[in-house]
């Protein structure tokens, strides 16, 4: 089955009951939504746009293909968001479209793909190999999908390794002049990028990871050689005033990470550090806390989980911006354990230098079998203007809501 076959399924658009009378062998899942994004503050910027209600399309179906026992599958997962308003939320993208054969021991993957890393909820440092979708949101959950080729081999004794080789680096996406959720008070000139290796978005980076349960211990150590996911700006010089905008530019770095999570009881404890150098700079970070869970809350099926994380980064100017430096994160997280799924995780993450905070909501509930509803927030507190990385967004807290159909 061709990978052509899978994208005339999707530009069909026809439902998973009839492609499956067609295409019996196809299994299709997904979903389709409808977001209402409300901005609860008129924009800090004169020339952004005035609106506060975007309303937007989101499609996601996912397409796999299975074949010799199921050691051979496809999968074609691809992405859709159309914003009536923000021309930056207009965007298709290639979440996934892979081959992938198992061995006895070992997978090969070749394709575009989504690889995470990570045990800790506030933030993702060992999580490198795809390129931050932050149009989406600001948390930097989503993520664009990688061209690579992937080969893991599994041992109950050794743990796992994996090799990858990624081929085709993908830019970071941001919101131009008119757009809310700016990361600076200057725009990014998105086409005019720059990059420290001559071959640009061609060189090939190269990453591998070994992880291992020992016990109650998840173990993770990770490397990554080549273009940072992240870039530092620069701004563009003016001769007759100001500058104009800013230009992204991307190094070539090394990061070695480690993650670990200890599961005791009730307690989840999590760590994720690294150490990333490049020509121009080398810094560390790390994020670590615990989670604990009361279960059954007063006798009932409810989850009650209290969660706290530490997150420190001691990177200089040369380094991309981050507000992530010195902060603590605080979250309360429950599970209904209902057959409507109904979830609720209500975090805090404020700056202990400046009083900063980000205060989210995330919550989600099913119905009708399959319709989900759900509910997401992000709002900034006490934000000044000496506060570079955030400043611009300071009036750009929002509510957004979304209706779901899964298939």
């Amino acid at each position: 089955m061709s990978i052509s076959k899978f994208i005339l399924i999707f530009l069909l658009g026809i439902s998973s009951c009839q492609a499956n009378s067609i295409f019996s062998d196809i299994d299709i899942s997904g979903y389709a939504a409808i977001d209402l994004r409300w901005f609860l503050e008129s924009p800090r910027l004169s020339n952004q746009k005035t609106e506060s209600l975007y309303p937007s399309l989101e499609l996601k179906p996912e397409f796999q293909y299975r074949w010799n026992n199921e050691n051979d599958s496809l999968k074609l997962t691809p992405y859709l968001r159309y914003d009536a308003l923000d021309d930056n939320r207009q965007f298709f993208d290639i979440r996934e479209a892979f081959w992938l054969h198992r061995f006895k021991s070992t997978d090969l993957r070749i394709g575009i793909a989504e690889v995470f890393w990570g045990v800790t909820e506030s933030r993702h440092l060992v999580n490198i190999i795809n390129q931050v979708d932050s149009i989406e949101d600001v948390d930097e959950e989503d993520r664009l999908g990688q061209p690579m080729v992937n080969l893991n081999w599994f041992s109950s004794d050794w743990g796992t390794y994996e090799f990858y080789l990624l081929p085709g680096f993908r830019e970071r996406r941001f919101s131009d002049r008119e757009g809310r959720l700016r990361l600076d008070n200057l725009p990014v000139d998105q086409d005019g990028a720059t990059y420290e290796s001559s071959l640009k978005q061609a060189h090939v980076d190269a990453a591998l990871r070994w992880s291992y349960i020992l016990g109650e211990w998840d173990i993770g150590v990770s490397h990554f050689y080549g273009t940072s996911r992240e870039a530092r700006f620069e701004a563009q010089l003016n001769p007759f005033g100001p500058p104009q905008k800013l230009i992204p530019h991307y190094d070539i770095i090394h990061q070695t990470g480690i993650d670990l999570q200890w599961t005791h009881d009730s307690w989840l404890w999590k760590l994720e550090a690294i150490n990333r150098s490049s020509n121009e700079t080398t810094f560390q970070a790390l994020v670590g806390g615990f989670e604990y869970a009361f279960y059954g809350i007063f006798d009932s099926n409810i989850d009650l989980s209290i969660l706290s994380e530490y997150l420190w980064d001691n990177r200089n100017q040369k380094a991309p911006l981050t507000p992530l430096d010195n902060d603590v994160f605080t979250g309360l997280r429950l599970a209904f354990n209902d057959q409507q799924n109904t979830e609720l995780l209500l975090g805090n993450i404020i700056d202990v230098d400046n009083q900063a905070s980000l205060i989210s909501l995330e919550a989600s509930r099913r119905f009708m079998s399959s319709w989900k509803i759900s509910l997401d927030s992000k709002v900034f507190l006490n934000v000044s203007n000496k506060n570079r990385a955030l400043s611009a967004m300071r009036n750009d807290s929002f509510v957004n809501f979304q209706i779901a159909y899964y298939f």
